[in-house]
């Protein structure tokens, strides 16, 4: 099975975004505007000796804190839950526990609970994260034809980082994602994104549930898709641009008539913007994201292949 058929088979009949307490979003929106979301980390399957016990900590932090911006919405909250056997290391608990920390005070996030239990498997680690906001959540559902197709950042450098030896910006992007979090959710609560999501899973199969979620199509120009330092001397790095993921930055859009907006935003907080492509009406065979003039590299990760 692949990972969308469990997440089909297991939502079947519940309610879904962008109703309250709906499933199909970066996060639910529960109540009072909050919303919350969830995150687990496995040994072996996230996270390898490529990343310090410390790494691990600030990871589950901001790939939980992404998702939670990505409603538009400060995290301000988290419980952990963590897995871990008889053998563990006092030094592996002390730096997790230091990166959760550090990255739970650059956002501002309270840590007020959570479970420890004993597993004769791998380290697990769960985060459950709330946020909150004055105005309404950003889904996933909102894209409108003629609307820009924009990403903050340099896609594809983690990917770099997991497949390229001694890449040590890719490597630093693996291991310690710092999504614009701030910018983004100033970006939201003046309204200018009309969908969005944060891209952990690749452009291309997080852009083609923007477009499923909105029932459009979107048209992309790989030529503009910015090369970050570390794949600037990668032959050819689409694949790691679109079809890796761990990115942890944003892909939104809004009214093309907001760039010069939306650009004095992103200077603000010195976070590059990119207008990649635009939302187009939903082709004949359904909800569709294309590359103009090539295919979408196949995917370099999937959850349930070997």
């Amino acid at each position: 099975m692949t990972e969308e058929s469990i997440i089909k088979e297991l939502t079947l009949q519940c309610r879904k975004a962008p109703l309250q307490n709906g499933i199909g979003d970066d996060c639910a929106l529960i109540a009072d505007q909050q919303v919350v979301s969830t995150d687990t980390m496995v040994e072996g399957v996230h996270f390898d000796d490529r990343l310090s016990a410390e790494d691990v900590g600030w990871k589950i932090v901001a790939v939980n804190a992404s998702d939670i911006a990505a409603m538009g919405r400060a995290p301000n909250w988290a419980t952990l839950n963590i897995s871990v056997s008889e053998s563990i290391k006092p030094e592996w608990i002390a730096s997790f526990a230091r990166g959760m920390r550090m990255a739970l005070s650059t956002w501002s996030i309270v840590l007020v609970g959570g479970d420890v239990v004993r597993t004769n498997g791998p380290i697990i680690i769960s985060m459950t994260m709330g946020g909150i906001g004055r105005t309404k959540p950003i889904w996933r559902s909102g894209a409108e034809i003629g609307n820009g197709v924009f990403v903050t950042g340099n896609l594809g450098e983690a990917a770099a980082g997991f497949f390229e030896k001694n890449n040590e910006e890719g490597l630093r992007r693996l291991r310690r994602p710092r999504p614009p979090i701030e910018m983004i959710v100033n970006l939201g609560s003046i309204g200018i994104p009309t969908a969005m999501m944060d891209l952990s899973d690749g452009l291309h199969k997080d852009l083609l549930r923007l477009c499923e979620a909105s029932d459009v199509g979107a048209y992309i120009d790989a030529d503009v898709i910015h090369k970050g330092p570390a794949i600037a001397n990668i032959k050819d790095p689409l694949a790691y641009q679109t079809s890796f993921g761990e990115d942890y930055e944003f892909l939104f859009t809004a009214n093309p008539d907001m760039e010069q907006l939306i650009r004095q935003v992103a200077r603000r907080y010195r976070v590059r913007v990119t207008q990649i492509g635009k939302v187009i009406s939903t082709p004949k065979e359904g909800p569709r994201a294309y590359l103009r003039g090539m295919d979408w590299p196949k995917s370099l990760f999937q959850h349930f292949s070997k």
